[in-house]
């Protein structure tokens, strides 16, 4: 079977951005090529796999859509519902979106999906769930216990979190620290009490993890009611030994994952309750080393155990696209 890998953001093995991460496993461990440039659209292939991202600013657009009305079957890999595929029944301009459109008007198939989304996992007979959001789960904790009072978050300023942010960022009552490449933070929370750093890279990430007092976990609104693997950072906190604390309505997505999140490990995250809010937040920072020993004993195998598997989903979900041929 001719296949062929693309990623939307140029390939580097000191990429620490997920899709990256992803496309480079799929490379390694079904042994295809992968590019990020205009050789996509060099010679005969069975399958295009296109690992999704921002593509509204990739510069090989041309050479892609050219692929994807050469390929017999397409496989979106998915590791962010917020990142939505193209659709084949719309009024597409760019060379890339009007290729789809192309391909159903040839009757061709549309897209199958190896993806983190129950919902897209089911969107075809040839799709698949796969839980790329595990690569970053390490073998082995980096510490048993953190050494700072402080309250962490990292990441991008995510678009239907304000809400949230604004709650815990303008006035906290513990330390606060946030790691982040958009200056969003700084800008809006430079009260007393939160300290700002830029984005860590993959070699200090998991180290600053493990020296803070807590992990705060966010999710957007969407996932409180749809499920999609837990994302990347709850496996890098997990690998980190760092305890994890969740409001209410963010644990849904852990536990239909199979993680059985202790009412302990959850807070109430209320804009009108600020003061009963910090009382916990508190609480749990007093308590976060047993609460770090739970989380261990109770996640971290089966955590691991879900990055082994991944290379046997991806040969059943490739086996699938096999046969189909």
């Amino acid at each position: 079977m001719k296949a062929k890998a693309f990623s939307f953001i140029k390939i580097s093995d000191r990429s620490m951005v997920a899709s990256v991460n992803v496309a480079r496993y799929i490379r390694d461990q079904l042994d295809v090529p992968l590019t990020d440039n205009d050789e996509v659209a060099d010679g005969a292939m069975d399958v295009l796999i296109i690992i999704n991202g921002a593509y509204g600013f990739c510069g090989h657009l041309p050479a892609l859509g050219e692929a994807v009305q050469k390929a017999k079957r397409i496989v979106w890999v998915q590791q962010d519902y917020s990142i939505v595929p193209p659709i084949n029944n719309g009024k597409a301009e760019s060379p890339f979106r009007k290729a789809f459109v192309i391909r159903r008007e040839k009757k061709k198939s549309h897209l199958e999906f190896w993806t983190t989304c129950a919902k897209e996992s089911i969107a075809t007979p040839l799709s698949s769930y796969i839980n790329w959001n595990c690569l970053p789960m390490r073998t082995m904790a980096e510490k048993p216990y953190t050494v700072h009072d402080d309250l962490a978050y990292y990441g991008s300023f995510r678009n239907g979190r304000e809400k949230d942010f604004d709650t815990l960022f303008t006035n906290p009552q513990v330390p606060v620290i946030i790691s982040s490449p958009s200056g969003k933070f700084e800008e809006k929370y430079h009260q007393h009490n939160v300290t700002h750093v830029g984005p860590l890279n993959d070699g200090n990430l998991i180290e600053w993890l493990s020296e803070r007092g807590l992990g705060l976990y966010l999710e957007d609104r969407k996932s409180h009611t749809e499920f999609h693997s837990p994302p990347n950072r709850f496996y890098e906190m997990l690998s980190a030994g760092l305890p994890m604390i969740f409001p209410a309505d963010s644990v849904f997505t852990i536990r239909q994952a199979g993680y059985a999140i202790l009412d302990r490990h959850i807070f109430e995250l209320k804009s009108g309750l600020p003061k009963i809010m910090w009382q916990n937040i508190k609480q749990k920072m007093d308590n976060r080393n047993v609460i770090a020993q739970e989380q261990n004993l109770a996640w971290f195998k089966k955590a691991l155990d879900e990055k082994e598997q991944l290379p046997a989903v991806m040969k059943r979900a490739w086996k699938k696209l096999e046969d189909s041929l």
